[in-house]
């Protein structure tokens, strides 16, 4: 301390007691600014990829071919609207309700995107095909028919990707030497404004 009131005494102790003071406010700055970066960084966005947003879709409309039938429906929350005929199902949870009553359905009806997905192995890849003119990728892929309790004997489904997006999925399978396909169109992914 008597050091520091000497140092006071001079012009010269008065100018390097300054001179540090400067030092250290600057040095502080400096430190304000550094730590200021890693704040400011931005995180880089990984996008997903087509097959990533195609299974966590949660409201889309779609049209769906099966046999003679053609059923417009839409996905709103998870939940599954459509109507076949007069009837009108809705799939909540994996339990079919038909006019709001518990019912069954074929279950060639009720493939949603979350099903789909979780029946497609990525390494059983069958074709990849590419259309340049209409920029579509179609890939096929083989599917473990004991996953689906050996419903079918064969089953295989093509997603087919436009503008990274799958916009469109055929599954064909064969059940006792019949051949069927299923083909599904989907719009309106990821709107708000599907609800009932």
């Amino acid at each position: 301390m008597k050091y520091i009131k000497e140092m006071f005494k001079s012009e010269r102790g008065r100018g390097l007691f300054k001179l540090g003071v400067f030092v250290i406010f600057f040095i502080f700055i400096a430190i304000m600014f550094h730590s200021g970066d890693s704040i400011s960084t931005p995180v880089p966005v990984v996008e997903k990829t087509p097959f990533e947003k195609y299974s966590e879709m949660t409201n889309y409309t779609y049209q769906y071919k099966y046999l003679d039938n053609i059923i417009d429906g839409k996905m709103y929350r998870n939940i599954l609207y459509f109507q076949i005929d007069e009837n009108k199902y809705r799939v909540e949870n994996d339990i079919v309700y038909l006019n709001d009553e518990v019912s069954t359905l074929d279950k060639e009806y009720l493939y949603d995107n979350h099903k789909i997905a979780n029946l497609i192995d990525k390494d059983r890849i069958i074709s990849k095909n590419e259309d340049y003119s209409l920029n579509i990728v179609a890939t096929t892929y083989s599917v473990d028919v004991t996953k689906l309790d050996n419903m079918y004997d064969v089953m295989n489904i093509t997603l087919y990707e436009q503008e990274k997006e799958i916009n469109k999925v055929v599954i064909s399978f064969t059940k006792e030497d019949v051949e069927s396909n299923i083909e599904i169109d989907y719009s309106l992914v990821n709107q708000t404004k599907i609800g009932e």
